[in-house]
């Protein structure tokens, strides 16, 4: 396993590094002194009820 190393901080949410297993997801965000994850669920929005059936 090999260890990640950056020499700036991410400046957009391009930079951040990608997580995740295609239904569950994150963008990690990390500063010189913050962290900001932004989460994405799949399951979060599937439609309007009407788009079930």
């Amino acid at each position: 396993m090999a260890d990640l190393f950056y020499t700036s901080p991410a400046a957009t949410w391009l930079d951040g590094l990608p997580l995740g297993n295609g239904r569950l997801g994150a963008m990690v965000l990390a500063g010189d002194s913050t962290t900001r994850l932004q989460i994405n669920d799949s399951t979060a929005w599937s439609g309007s009820p009407a788009s079930e059936h």
